[in-house]
């Protein structure tokens, strides 16, 4: 592809390669018991891949982003030079899981709840 392509905003090789690696990430932390959900959003809040549904994507995806810019501010107070790259929050049900990278956010919803088996 050459120059003129990539200007016309054609897609990038870098742009397949990130997707892969975002996809195999995503396989990965599924994988785990009790994952109930993962989420990779952009750098501006928008759902990239997710395995939820519409609404929980939504949803979490905006608390997270809400609850990571109160952490950001609250660290920035302490010490401006300093950046927020992780968040953890649980109830009792459940558990949510935050990466932030200045490219990408990367969230885990798990569940707290251990079911037995019989």
């Amino acid at each position: 592809m050459g120059e003129r392509e990539r200007d016309k905003g054609g897609p990038r090789n870098d742009d397949y390669m990130f997707v892969e690696k975002v996809e195999k990430m995503i396989d990965r932390i599924a994988g785990h018991k009790g994952v109930e959900g993962v989420i990779v959003c952009d750098k501006d809040g928008a759902a990239i891949q997710t395995t939820m549904d519409n609404t929980n994507t939504v949803m979490y995806a905006e608390g997270v982003r809400n609850m990571a810019n109160i952490g950001l501010s609250m660290i920035r107070d302490v010490d401006p030079t300093n950046d927020l790259t992780f968040i953890r929050i649980g109830t009792k049900k459940l558990e949510m899981m935050a990466h932030l990278n200045p490219e990408y956010v990367a969230i885990v919803v798990q569940s707290r709840i251990k079911t037995s088996k019989n």
